[in-house]
């Protein structure tokens, strides 16, 4: 297994919509490695796949949330709104020929910590898709880390 890493103190100390850009970067790097793998093995398409969201884990500087790729997602049956939106983007990419497709990011501070939930949405069509909704979260997002 490949693991890679990030320390980003950055994140505390920016404005929300830079944040937000921040993680739409790092949505798009996870969701460039999942279509590579798409493009070279058989994997279901993420609804047929059987995985389900999963509250991500209390997160901070001294609890660092690991991110999966689809292999990791297939094995483990469950996913965070940021890994399944990235094998989403991967899979409208190659499979459907969605080229608009992008993660969309909201924030919340929620006490000392700043959340993210990623979608995914055509701004060109005017549509948004939450995997996350689809796979089990519920409606809003803000309920897991209450």
């Amino acid at each position: 297994m490949y693991y890679v890493g990030f320390q980003l103190d950055s994140f505390e100390h920016l404005p929300d919509q830079a944040a937000c850009a921040m993680m739409r970067t790092l949505v798009e790097a996870l969701a460039g490695v999942d279509e590579a793998f798409i493009m070279n093995r058989r994997v279901p398409r993420l609804y047929d796949s059987g995985v389900r969201y999963s509250n991500p884990p209390k997160v901070g500087s001294k609890n660092p949330q690991p991110w999966r790729d689809v292999p990791l997602l297939l094995a483990s049956g469950h996913g965070t709104c940021h890994e399944l939106s990235a094998w989403r983007l991967a899979e409208l990419r190659y499979f459907y020929g969605e080229k608009n497709v992008v993660p969309c990011v909201t924030s919340k501070v929620m006490g000392d910590i700043r959340m993210f939930h990623v979608q995914v949405c055509d701004p060109v069509k005017g549509w948004v898709e939450d995997p996350s909704e689809v796979l089990g979260m519920g409606s809003n997002p803000w309920e897991a880390f209450k």
